[in-house]
């Protein structure tokens, strides 16, 4: 554990399994109560660093809230362990009621193509293997439902010393919150603005168009003045500004990529990712884990849908597999 700033201090958790590595868990120390802010994969080592930090913090669990950025859960794993019946556990609804729906819809191994079409309808086939098995969600989530605050745009969280306003940044998830506290110009915005890595957008359903909205809430994120940027991975981010634009530059590029790959035959999702360029993994597509494959498609159809939004693009249906092709 160390300290960032006068009172707010960085736990790294580590993510086992996770090509991320770590999670920056933060834990804010105000006069009156506490807050944790994101949490970890619900694994034991995780646990027990985050449990240990809070006592070497001096924060008793009842006196310390959660906050939780969004639903994945490499922020949400572990809000379980430190959730007690006099403290709060804070989250937007929509990603709250997914953290809680992971108990209902979470498919079983091996019956993931089954009961989850969108796998075959971004041109996945039984070939690539167990995807809703493999998913991490399936393996590292809360252990229990949790009674969680809702709180959206404008609400505060007061903790004595430090008043912060939620914010909301849909995106990366459709209910992606974070913390600002105006007066430090400190921001905490989850996974939305990361350095070097770029967040993974992904699809989430016909009528949210994930690509365009994060562009906004990147736009929105740009204008706020901003000294402290405390991002949920890797390192902190000096220039918000400088990193906002880089993301925009690099959706763009993304944009151009898929314009190409469908300009001139319609391709599935699965097809698209298999014609983009990636970091991860030596960078082919068709040698990726099978839950890379599935983050790195659901991308790809997150820029054809936005093509289609922009009505650039068409989505063609041919039995359970969508199509997509430039007009």
């Amino acid at each position: 554990m160390r300290q960032v700033y006068p009172n707010i201090f960085q736990i790294k958790i580590p993510l086992r399994g996770n090509p991320l590595k770590e999670l920056n868990c933060h834990i804010v120390k105000g006069e009156r109560r506490n807050l944790i802010i994101d949490t970890g994969f619900n694994q034991p080592e995780g646990r027990a660093l985050l449990l240990a930090a809070l006592e070497q913090a001096g924060c008793a669990p009842d006196d310390t809230d959660i906050f939780i950025t969004h639903l994945h859960v490499d922020h949400s794993g572990l809000v379980g362990a430190v959730k007690t019946e006099r403290n709060r556990a804070y989250a937007s609804a929509y990603d709250a009621a997914a953290i809680n729906g992971t108990f209902h819809l979470v498919p079983e191994a091996g019956e993931a193509l089954k009961k989850n079409p969108r796998y075959e309808m971004m041109g996945f086939t039984e070939q690539d293997g167990d995807v809703g098995g493999s998913h991490p969600a399936l393996r590292n989530r809360v252990e229990r439902e949790i009674d969680f605050t809702a709180v959206a745009e404008g609400d505060r969280i007061d903790l004595g010393g430090f008043c912060f306003e939620v914010v909301e940044f849909p995106g990366h998830t459709p209910g992606l919150v974070g913390l600002y506290e105006r007066s430090r110009k400190i921001l905490f915005p989850g996974d939305h603005i990361l350095g070097k890595i770029t967040p993974n957008i992904t699809f989430w359903n016909f009528d949210f168009d994930a690509l365009g909205v994060y562009i906004q809430s990147l736009r929105k994120a740009r204008a706020m003045a901003v000294d402290y940027l405390f991002a949920a991975h890797r390192f902190y981010v000096e220039d918000h500004v400088v990193r906002v634009n880089q993301l925009l530059a690099h959706h763009d590029r993304r944009l151009l990529e898929v314009r190409e790959l469908i300009k001139r035959e319609a391709k599935t999702a699965y097809e698209v990712a298999a014609g983009m360029q990636w970091d991860f993994g030596g960078g082919n597509f068709l040698d990726f884990p099978v839950a890379q494959k599935f983050f790195a498609a659901g991308e790809a159809m997150a820029h054809l849908e936005h093509l289609v939004f922009l009505c650039e693009a068409e989505r063609l249906q041919q039995g359970q597999i969508l199509y997509y092709k430039m007009l």
